[in-house]
């Protein structure tokens, strides 16, 4: 089950990386420019901006956390298999 959970999370860090996505980023980014530098916002465009600039804000807490938990979990399984083979090296030489 964790491998299944590494891979997905792996795989959705590889998607945040894809050029689709940094293209996407960069219009809501252009989008967000545009709405900012209006003379006169509506108050929905304000509260537009607002809206995308906490969402990228938890986007990329959210993207360090993904990060975090792979590479906690890699390390965690590294260690456990370091372990294990440290206990059947020992009990070959029994």
């Amino acid at each position: 089950m964790t491998d299944n959970l590494i891979k997905l999370a792996q795989s959705f860090l590889n998607e945040l990386a894809s050029e689709d996505f940094k293209d996407a980023l960069a219009m809501l980014q252009t989008f967000t420019e545009g709405l900012e530098v209006k003379n006169d916002p509506d108050h929905v465009e304000i509260f537009l901006v607002e809206n995308i600039y906490n969402f990228m804000e938890k986007f990329k807490v959210m993207e360090n956390n993904i990060r975090q938990y792979v590479i906690e979990t890699n390390n965690k399984t590294n260690s456990t298999n370091k372990l294990a083979f440290l206990y059947e090296t020992d009990e070959l030489d029994d």
